[in-house]
């Protein structure tokens, strides 16, 4: 979990997480190529869109 948190908050603190969450929500690019922009993984990213 602690991994995880930290890979959020990398994202995050680059713009990086915000982006992609944004991209794929508008359906420009698919869940994995919006976690691989992020840094993350599709686990995380699907974490994120959860929480934000």
């Amino acid at each position: 979990m602690e991994a995880e948190d930290r890979g959020l908050n990398k994202g995050r603190e680059e713009g990086k997480l915000e982006i992609a969450i944004d991209l794929f929500r508008q359906g420009a690019i698919t869940e994995e190529v919006a976690a691989n922009a992020a840094g993350i993984s599709v686990e995380e990213l699907r974490k994120a869109i959860l929480v934000s």
